[in-house]
C-alpha cells in the first residue's frame, strides 16, 4: 500500500472514531456521516444519513432559516464561526442541542460543505434549569419583601 493511500485510509479512520459528529454534503445532500452523527440523529450508522438533506430531514424546523442564511455564505467565507442548532432524531426523542461550525472541503472529487458537531444538549437542558431557579429565586425574593 503506498503512503499516500496509507494516509488517506488513517485519516478516515480518524473521522470514523471522533467523538464529535462529522457530516459532509453538497448542495444539501449528505454525502457522508461519521458514527457520532448518526447518534446525534438518533440513527444506529452514518450510512442512514447518506442521500437525506441537512435542511429538511436533519436539522430542526425553526432553525432552518438561520442555517440556510449561513449556508450561502459559505463560499465567501470558507469557514463557518461556530452555530447552534436542534437536530431531528429518527428515533422519536427530542431534538438534541449541536454546537458546530462547517467549512468548504474537497469531497470525492467536487467541492463539498464539511461539517463538525458537538452535542450541547446537557449544556441546553443545564442552562434552563439555572434560569428557572434564577425566576424562582427572583418570585421568592419578591415574595419575602412584599410580606
Amino acid at each position: 500500500m503506498s503512503e499516500a493511500l496509507r494516509a488517506d485510509a488513517d485519516f478516515r479512520a480518524l473521522v470514523h472514531a471522533m467523538p464529535a459528529g462529522v457530516l459532509v454534503h453538497r448542495a444539501g445532500v449528505v454525502l457522508y456521516a461519521n458514527p457520532a452523527m448518526a447518534q446525534l440523529t438518533g440513527r444506529r450508522e452514518g450510512s442512514e444519513l447518506v442521500g437525506l438533506h441537512v435542511l429538511h430531514d436533519i436539522v430542526h424546523g425553526d432553525d432552518r432559516p438561520l442555517l440556510k442564511r449561513r449556508l450561502a455564505t459559505i463560499g465567501e467565507a470558507k469557514q463557518l464561526p461556530p452555530a447552534q442548532v436542534r437536530l431531528l432524531r429518527a428515533d422519536g426523542e427530542p431534538p438534541r442541542f449541536a454546537e458546530g461550525t462547517a467549512v468548504m472541503i474537497p469531497f470525492e472529487g467536487g467541492r463539498a460543505v464539511g461539517v463538525v458537531l458537538r452535542d450541547r444538549t446537557e449544556r441546553e437542558e443545564a442552562l434552563k434549569r439555572a434560569s428557572l431557579a434564577e425566576r424562582l429565586a427572583s418570585v421568592g425574593t419578591l415574595a419575602a419583601g412584599g410580606a
